[in-house]
């Protein structure tokens, strides 16, 4: 059966890709200076965690504009069409065209492409970031990639299987269409693989900041940082579940329409935890007295710290924060310094 989506339901996907635009750049330019100095400056070239900053943040501002202009431009001015493979349809005032899908199907794909390279470095990135929080224990690592790579192999796959889909009737002026039931029945269950996974993470990342609650030895930097952390997944959680819900119980002109703004607030988070982590302001108190309450703890808790992903904190209390900087680094450089 053919899909037809009205002008409402165009005029809502539009307006959803240019808030999802508006959001990311308005995040931007409020940040670009935080950026420019906390992460540019660096002396010991690119580790992983400035790489996945730079993946997210600037794939999202290079995607999300040709999204946009793939919401308003049409297809149409660069097709060639034959009698046979197109068709004009006048009914009730809605114009449609029956175009071959493959041309759609290119278009759309960056669509659908985008959202989800943005969650896979977002999950890279908490697995990094758990896996530092719990000590770096091999076993809360062991358990996150194990998560990881099964909550992207269920979701790639059904990803392809569901782009493969073939919806040759469109509005005439985009390729937007409606989702049929068994397409919208995959794409619901590949949200629900990364529901689960982000769930994990919400889970493993509250214990630990229970745990830090209980034992009272939370810094303001580090209380942030479980906030941040706490938050970001409360976030992604949520708008995995009504991105289920909308594919579960809305028209098929509206099915997925979070989807793209999804994909800008998981941009934005990751950005704004990075940027907090650098934040000298956010140390609270005197670096010099913080050194010895926190060696303790380390060598107790945290173990020693010898990973390379550098947050250029300079303090005792970044230090705190396992894969985000290197110890040795840290006292070698001295304190005060961002």
């Amino acid at each position: 059966m053919d899909l037809i989506i009205d002008d409402q339901a165009v005029f809502q996907k539009r307006c959803i890709t240019v808030a999802a635009l508006v959001v990311v750049y308005h995040d931007y330019f409020l940040t670009l200076s935080r950026e420019v100095h906390w992460i540019w400056p660096s002396s010991r070239g690119l580790s992983l965690i400035p790489a996945i900053f730079y993946l997210n943040r600037y794939l999202a501002l290079v995607g999300f504009p040709l999204l946009a202009h793939r919401t308003f431009a049409t297809p149409i001015d660069r097709l060639r069409p034959d009698p046979v493979s197109i068709k004009a349809i006048s009914s009730q005032s809605m114009r449609t065209l029956i175009l071959n899908s493959q041309i759609c199907d290119k278009i759309n794909f960056l669509k659908n492409a985008l959202p989800y390279v943005l969650h896979i470095l977002a999950a890279v990135f908490s697995v990094v970031r758990t896996y530092g929080l719990y000590g770096r224990s091999r076993k809360v690592l062991i358990f996150l990639c194990i998560g990881l790579l099964s909550a992207l192999a269920g979701a790639l796959v059904l990803f392809f299987v569901s782009t493969g889909k073939e919806t040759p009737l469109v509005f005439v002026d985009n390729c937007f269409h409606g989702v049929a039931d068994d397409n919208a029945f995959r794409t619901a269950l590949q949200y629900s693989f990364l529901l689960c996974f982000d769930l994990a993470i919400f889970i493993l990342i509250l214990c630990k900041s229970l745990q830090r609650s209980r034992r009272d030895t939370g810094t303001p930097l580090l209380t942030i940082l479980i906030r941040d952390g706490t938050l970001f997944f409360g976030i992604m959680s949520l708008t995995c579940l009504a991105i289920i819900l909308s594919f579960g119980y809305s028209s098929t002109a509206s099915r997925g329409q979070g989807i793209v703004l999804g994909a800008s607030f998981s941009s934005i988070l990751v950005s704004r935890i990075i940027l907090n982590i650098r934040d000298p302001s956010l140390r609270g108190r005197d670096t010099t007295t913080i050194t010895s309450q926190f060696k303790s703890y380390l060598s107790t808790d945290i173990g020693a710290l010898t990973t390379d992903i550098d947050t250029k904190q300079t303090d005792s209390e970044a230090d705190m924060l396992d894969c985000y900087s290197d110890l040795d680094w840290a006292e070698e450089s001295g304190h005060g310094h961002v």
